[in-house]
């Protein structure tokens, strides 16, 4: 009796508890973009039901107006129904990187806490401010090999939108801020893993950084698509110049 009483006790606490949860994954949240002369190609829109949950989103923004943005600033918002159940602001493009010219695209994925699901997903403007025009966008090649054979199919070309450095707070620490255009010509891109390496006058090594065109789970760089890579290196006054390869591509 008294066993018997002790296993029913114990299959009751334990019914309470439940089963453990599996990751939940609420996909393919509709996603609406209200920002002028921008278009948002949605890649991934969805909930994470983890210890910590979060709202994961992805894609890629298109400069299809005629004016050049030098900034844009956006607010993420999930709704359930009507009620807005969170929502975060992030910079897009910063004053630190090359304007994004009509034509251009630029890839983004965000992670935003999130204690609920969402049925719907609103990208707004913060803050937009646009550059004077130009004829066309600089075509000056990078310094991007190859470390592979060109996969079949893949015809890409680096062009360098923008290097420059700049110094920050008292002038002693000093930045590189290198932009790489990826125009694409050929077959779809999927990922696409530059290294680059920031190097001093005597031709040494100061800084190694990643660059991710395209990853595994992101937005792929479409055919005809001109996206713009942006990368940030601390370097020293005596930092002359970068080069890179392609290490991964499919």
């Amino acid at each position: 009796m008294i066993t018997r009483l002790f296993n029913a006790l114990f299959g009751w606490f334990f019914s309470l508890l439940g089963p453990k949860k599996k990751l939940l994954e609420q996909e393919s949240i509709p996603v609406v973009t209200y920002i002028k002369g921008i278009s948002f190609r949605t890649d991934r829109a969805v909930f994470m039901a983890r210890a910590q949950p979060f709202l994961l989103v992805s894609g890629t923004f298109f400069n299809q107006g005629d004016q050049t943005i030098s900034l844009l600033g956006i607010k993420i918002t999930a709704f359930d129904g009507q009620n807005a159940v969170g929502e975060s602001d992030t910079e897009v493009i910063g004053s630190h990187q090359a304007n994004l010219q009509p034509g251009d695209s630029q890839a983004w994925e965000f992670r935003m806490p999130l204690t609920q699901t969402s049925n719907r997903i609103e990208i707004s403007t913060v803050e937009m401010e646009y550059a004077p025009p130009i004829k066309a966008p600089p075509t000056k090649e990078a310094r991007i090999d190859w470390d592979m054979k060109v996969p079949a199919g893949v015809l890409v070309v680096f062009r360098e939108r923008l290097h420059k450095t700049q110094a920050f707070g008292d002038g002693t620490r000093l930045f590189c801020h290198l932009t790489i255009e990826v125009q694409n010509s050929g077959r779809a891109v999927k990922v696409l893993k530059l290294d680059l390496k920031f190097l001093d006058q005597n031709d040494k090594v100061i800084d190694t950084r990643e660059a991710l065109a395209a990853w595994t789970g992101g937005p792929a760089i479409e055919p005809g698509e001109r996206r713009l890579v942006h990368v940030i290196s601390k370097v020293p006054e005596n930092y002359s110049y970068y080069a890179g390869r392609v290490v991964e591509v499919s």
